[in-house]
């Protein structure tokens, strides 16, 4: 698991931070710090969109 977060730097350009498990995530738009399994709580990952009634958000 494994989590990608863009932030705009000094100079104006984004950069990309890359987290993974075990980690702690910042999320300072949000002010959110914690690990990456706090931000997936209650998620249920076992169903793949190649399974039959799994749908694709319109997202």
């Amino acid at each position: 698991m494994r989590i990608e977060c863009f932030r705009r730097n000094a100079e104006g350009l984004w950069v990309q931070y890359v987290y993974r498990e075990g980690q702690e995530v910042y999320l300072a738009s949000v002010n959110f710090r914690g690990a990456i399994a706090d931000l997936y709580e209650n998620m249920d990952f076992t169903q793949t969109l190649d399974e039959p009634g799994a749908e694709r958000s319109a997202n």
